[in-house]
Parts: structure tokens; sequence; C-alpha cells
């Protein structure tokens, strides 16, 4: 929360106001990819990742050519397939989907080329849990895991993207890299420390105010 703080501050001292509206952009993002926990594995166990979704809104602008700072606050799903072996049996193994929903708020950076087409990002996040479940393989009623996790997360994101000018509009697609920093594994006795992770392509849309 302080990186947060801190790089809003520091953006709205540096943006002289009788430019930021002129560089105010909205738009929404869509994006999709595969998730997972990194950490610690109980014994005869072993994580896959698994299919996620991503949505959210942006408020960004510009306060050089080259640069712009892009707040996304959205929903984020991520998780994991969990799979314990099953003792006598070589190749049986009971597995369980890990689910969990995040509103996460990133605020990014966007590094712009000089063509202005291509460009690199990267920033904090932090994730608000909404809910987490796990689904048993083969059916079952859901098991809640709202006890076993923390209620958020703290991460970081770095990706390449391109834009397509589009007139006012501007659309882009972006390959990301998603990393959690803190352990979300509720502890009561210091056992697993489990950690978010993920890749994901967005496609976006922004639309630049006062153009």
């Amino acid at each position: 929360m302080l990186i947060l703080a801190a790089v809003v501050v520091w953006a709205s001292v540096v943006v002289p106001s009788s430019t930021a509206i002129a560089q105010l952009s909205v738009g929404v993002t869509l994006g999709s990819g595969k998730t997972g926990l990194s950490g610690d594995k109980p014994d005869k166990a072993s994580y896959a990742s698994r299919t996620a979704l991503v949505a959210g809104a942006i408020i960004e602008y510009g306060f050089k050519p080259d640069i712009r700072i892009s707040f996304q606050p959205g929903i984020s799903q991520s998780g994991t397939t969990i799979s314990f072996k099953i003792a006598g049996v070589e190749e049986k193994r009971d597995s369980l989907a890990i689910k969990l929903d995040y509103i996460n708020l990133p605020l990014l950076a966007r590094v712009v080329t000089d063509g202005g087409g291509w460009y690199v990002t990267g920033g904090p996040y932090v994730g608000l849990l909404q809910s987490v479940n796990g689904t048993p393989e083969g059916g079952g009623q859901d098991l809640d895991l709202s006890d076993e996790v923390i209620s958020y997360d703290l991460g970081a994101i770095f990706g390449i993207g391109h834009f397509f000018p589009l007139g006012p509009v501007e659309a882009y697609v972006e390959f990301r890299m998603v990393q959690g920093l803190v352990n979300i594994r509720e502890q009561t006795d210091g056992d697993i420390r489990l950690r978010n992770k993920g890749r994901q392509l967005h496609f976006g849309f922004l639309y630049r105010l006062g153009s």
C-alpha cells in the first residue's frame, strides 16, 4: 500500500494540471492465462496450473510522450490443481482444484518506444480476496477454504505489449508475468508457504479524453 500511495502522490505532483485532462485515457481490459501456486508442497503432492480470467477498467495518463501511469482495478482469478499420490497405487492420484477470486488493484508504468507501438510495463498490485474454495476431482461438494488463506495478496507485474492506434482509441495486446510476493497461506504453525503466480494475455482499449 505504501508503494501505491507513493506512486500516486508522485504522479499527481509531476503532472501539470493543465495537461492532465488532455492526456487522460479511460478504457477496459480483458485477459486470460495460466495461474498457479508456488512454494512448499505437502508430502506426495504436486501442483498444476489452471486457466483463469482477468477483467477490469483502466484509468491512465501520460506525463511524458513515452511514459504513462496506469491504474487498472478489476477482478482476477487464481488457483491451482493439487494432486496427492495414493499410497500403494502407482498412477492413481486424488486431486483438488483450488480457486481464488480477487479484486486486484494494479498500478503500472508503461514505457513506450519512440515509434509509439511497442512498450514495456511493470508495477505493484494489491489483491483483495473475495472467495476461495476447493472442488474435489470427480465431483462432490465444494470445500470452503477461507480459513486457510489470508485476505489479501501483494505482488508485482511485468509485461510487454503493443499499441494499435485507431483515431481517438488505442487498442493493445499485452503479455504479462504476475508474481505474488507474500505468503497467502494462513499460518498457524509455520507449515506450508504459498504464493500466487501466473502468465496472462491481455486485450484492451483506451479512449483519450479531450482528444
